[in-house]
């Protein structure tokens, strides 16, 4: 992990950003911009920021698959993985239910 600055014409953009696409926060703004800046992944479940991402050809992906990608690399283990995505539904997160179910019982792991 590495801290980033954030200069005063980002900080400006995200203003701008945001006049044009008022359904998107700061926050949701300032992943973008770092994303663009640093030519860098972005994690983002949120269809709005998705959108503008895949406009500016950011390369996105969603929860499901940063599970999938700990678990391939060893980061994470299948039951750990399927424990979280349980809690993650249960809690009522936002994921597609039957593709999270799938990426469960993919791993073998039935509880």
């Amino acid at each position: 992990m590495k801290i980033i600055g954030l200069e005063a014409e980002r900080v400006l953009e995200i203003e701008t950003l945001q006049i044009e696409h008022i359904e998107l926060s700061p926050k949701d703004l300032l992943v973008y911009i770092l994303a663009c800046q640093h030519r860098s992944l972005l994690i983002s479940c949120d269809g709005p920021l998705r959108k503008l991402a895949d406009s500016a050809r950011v390369e996105y992906h969603g929860t499901l698959w940063l599970v999938g990608e700990l678990v391939e690399k060893d980061l994470l283990s299948q039951k750990d993985a399927a424990r979280a995505l349980r809690t993650m539904l249960a809690n009522k997160r936002w994921l597609p239910r039957a593709e999270s179910e799938r990426l469960i019982k993919k791993m073998g792991i039935l509880e």
